[in-house]
């Protein structure tokens, strides 16, 4: 699905677990259409109506789907961000494509693989060792998993009592309209059934990548995580952007407000949706020259 106007760069948004690329669209779609750019979204394996892979590996995502997406819709260079789980995919495509394609990479509420969180000893965002593996469930005793991933897709509204924003301040109108986005989301991620969400929550696919992002040479870097984030930690955010900053040519924008008490959604959302204040225009004033915000401790 995507939001079409014309532009140099395309952007490319990645939605988190459970989600599905609709989610991107209503959210950055009239971002993207206000700054006269290409936005275009797509779901992840295994949710919405995108087949499922099986123990499939993210390196392999931006060649055996982006890449076909990129070719049909005829995308040179582009912009990728990714939220949350969407953050490995965009990570991906940056290190697969390389900076000449990739001239951008928006980071929003990131983690990292198990082995360089282990490696730097930097905290484990939410479930890391703790989930099954692949080959793990595909064992007839992992029925109760199975029983509670589906609980979640189907009760859409229990998730949200835990992770959407309160509906109340200066943000209440948009805090309203991401959570009514949220929870329609879910119900379409699984427009196929839960089993995309039960594979793809698989630790050798959430947390074992088959790439290291210190690999990445994109030039031009967004990286917004929230201080209060309690899903991903907002150390490997910190992280991430002192890796990235330290190096010569690359221009880094880090930011960790942490507005409303939104925690994981903290820049889906209010002010961070405006055309102006949002990571698109950031990454888009990057890759133009005109950057001139400082980095953000």
């Amino acid at each position: 699905v995507e939001e079409k106007s014309e532009g140099e760069i395309a952007i490319i948004n990645i939605h988190g677990s459970g989600l599905e690329g609709r989610s991107e669209m209503l959210i950055w779609g009239e971002v993207c259409k206000s700054l006269g750019v290409r936005g275009i979204s797509l779901s992840l394996p295994g949710f919405g109506f995108t087949d499922v892979k099986i123990g499939r590996k993210v390196r392999d995502w931006p060649k055996e789907d982006l890449n076909a997406v990129l070719q049909q819709e005829k995308v040179g260079k582009f912009i990728i961000t990714g939220h949350s789980q969407g953050n490995p995919h965009a990570m991906a495509a940056a290190w697969h494509f390389g900076p000449k394609r990739c001239v951008g990479l928006g980071m929003n509420a990131p983690l990292l693989p198990l082995g360089i969180s282990k490696e730097l000893q930097l905290p484990i965002a939410t479930g890391g060792d703790s989930l099954p593996r692949t080959d793990a469930l595909k064992k007839f005793y992992m029925g109760w998993y199975v029983a509670l991933i589906s609980m979640t897709t189907s009760c859409p509204s229990w998730v949200s009592m835990s992770v959407c924003c309160p509906e109340k301040g200066p943000y209440a109108k948009s805090n309203c309209r991401y959570n009514r986005i949220f929870i329609e989301s879910i119900k379409r991620g699984a427009s196929r059934g839960s089993m995309g969400n039960v594979w793809e929550s698989a630790r050798d696919v959430c947390y074992e990548w088959g790439f290291d992002v210190r690999e990445i040479q994109c030039k031009n870097i967004a990286v917004w995580h929230a201080a209060d984030d309690d899903w991903c930690p907002p150390e490997i955010g910190a992280w991430l952007a002192k890796e990235f900053a330290g190096r010569e040519g690359v221009t880094v924008d880090y930011r960790n407000d942490s507005d409303e008490r939104c925690s994981h959604l903290t820049f889906c959302r209010g002010k961070y949706v405006v055309p102006e204040n949002s990571m698109i225009q950031t990454i888009l004033s990057m890759a133009h020259g005109t950057h001139t915000k400082k980095q953000k401790q």
